[in-house]
């Protein structure tokens, strides 16, 4: 009887990733909801994903593909 009464003690503990893995999850739906409040026609917003980020990717490809070619040569 006695270990019966340890056992529902343990039970009754909150889990500790438990409540950081739902933390967590708020925080990422806080995130996603805070992203989807955004104004899409943000001119801002535009620049950076229609041109900001587009170019930055080239000049990355550009690097690497001169980088290899001289490697390569």
């Amino acid at each position: 009887m006695f270990d019966i009464g340890k056992k529902n003690q343990t039970e009754n503990q909150p889990d500790p990733y438990a409540e950081t893995y739902f933390q967590e999850l708020q925080f990422i739906d806080h995130r996603k909801k805070h992203w989807s409040k955004q104004n899409e026609e943000d001119p801002l917003q535009v620049v950076v994903f229609w041109v900001l980020i587009p170019i930055f990717l080239a000049s990355i490809s550009t690097t690497i593909i001169i980088i290899l070619s001289m490697l390569f040569e």
